[in-house]
């Protein structure tokens, strides 16, 4: 399959000589599950055209007929798609959003993520990251050889309900917003004292490792230790805990302050040791 871009659109040559056409109108990265809802169009390459110089308005458009797609060429469609958007959202100016915006808070969790975004004020991200970091091998996984292998594990020792590569896609997607968070913006890593968190929390630090944002950490079950401030309740996750409770653990932790390039090199360095 060869890709070609012309802004909005971006085409896919299917051999022998089918091109598919998608128009990007969205700055959100997509999953697979998204495609059957984009905006498509079907040419076929004349005899003796070229696929270097295809443009799909001079075409016309082929009608009634339908394709099958292997779920890896979705995998590669979808990527591909997202590596457009991610140019885009690079390329235009971040002001808009940026004033939009007062932080990031990244959490080792999608329902933990949904909770957090209850807690807190509108103007925030919340990225929550679709794994589960205890279970799995970590070998290399900020790179996509890693990634690959994990995925690949995944599927064949564990049964997720999740389709494995809308998954795969979900969790290339979550690295891209981590790329995309703008400098100037305070980063919050929440986590708690489990496996599952406590390793994200390093795998965090570590793929935010070229970046200068100031960095605060929320330990969400220091709670269990202090004397039961929130209420009676012990937890061991994030995602436990309900949305009034996250409210004021933020709250107790405005006047923290961000880690040292110390305290962040550290946290790197265990994570460099555990992807082993």
């Amino acid at each position: 399959m060869k890709s070609k871009v012309n802004p909005p659109f971006i085409y896919f040559l299917m051999e022998p000589n089918i091109v598919f056409v998608y128009k990007i109108d969205t700055q959100r990265y997509l999953n697979i599950s998204d495609l059957s809802e984009g905006k498509w169009a079907t040419f076929a390459l004349n005899h003796g055209e070229e696929w270097a110089t295809f443009h799909h308005e001079k075409s016309e458009p082929l009608e009634g007929q339908s394709y099958w797609f292997a779920q890896q060429d979705l995998v590669k469609i979808v990527e591909e798609i997202n590596t457009q958007i991610q140019h885009y959202r690079h390329a235009t100016s971040h002001e808009a959003a940026d004033a939009r915006m007062h932080a990031v808070h990244i959490v080792s969790s999608e329902s933990a993520a949904g909770s957090i975004r209850v807690a807190l004020e509108p103007r925030k991200q919340v990225i929550g990251f679709p794994d589960a970091f205890s279970i799995g091998p970590l070998w290399k996984l900020e790179e996509e050889i890693g990634q690959a292998y994990r995925h690949e594990w995944l599927y064949e020792n564990i049964n997720y309900e999740l389709d494995n590569d809308d998954y795969q896609v979900k969790f290339s997607n979550t690295l891209l917003e981590i790329e995309d968070i703008p400098h100037q913006l305070p980063i919050y890593i929440w986590y708690g004292d489990n496996a599952d968190e406590q390793i994200g929390l390093r795998f965090f630090l570590y793929y935010l490792r070229h970046k200068t944002n100031e960095i605060f950490l929320i330990n969400t079950t220091a709670c269990n230790a202090n004397n039961g401030t929130l209420d009676n309740q012990h937890y061991s996750h994030t995602s436990q805990m309900e949305s009034t409770h996250l409210r004021r653990l933020f709250e107790k932790n405005t006047e923290k302050k961000p880690l040292t390039d110390r305290e962040r090199l550290v946290l790197q360095q265990d994570w460099e040791a555990l992807s082993q």
